[in-house]
């Protein structure tokens, strides 16, 4: 077994000292003597906490369990197009032959 010379040293009373400066910044200029005051301070400090939680998340909406979807507002003055001209029968087999690979004869 190994044993180690080295002494390890006790930090305890350092960082208590720490604790009680973060309290006491966090507490602000209040009389340590008036429990009214101490007492609306820590409502303050628990107030924070909770605004600082985590958002309320439903759990049984992944994994495609509930759709999501947002409803859109109707359109409003909104017009089809209307064709102004027509191919002739002749025209309309040639666009389409030209469209999907058709020989096209002019």
């Amino acid at each position: 077994a190994v044993v180690s010379t080295q002494s390890t040293g006790n930090d305890d009373d350092f960082y208590q000292q720490l604790l009680r400066e973060i309290i006491d910044k966090k507490m602000g200029a209040i009389d340590k003597s008036d429990p009214d005051a101490m007492g609306r301070q820590w409502v303050e400090l628990e107030r924070l906490k909770v605004k600082s939680r985590k958002k309320v998340v439903d759990t049984k909406a992944s994994k495609g369990r509930k759709m999501r979807y947002e409803v859109h507002s109707k359109l409003l003055g909104f017009m089809a197009p209307v064709p102004t001209e027509t191919l002739s029968d002749v025209r309309q087999d040639e666009l389409f032959k030209s469209l999907f690979g058709g020989s096209v004869k002019l």
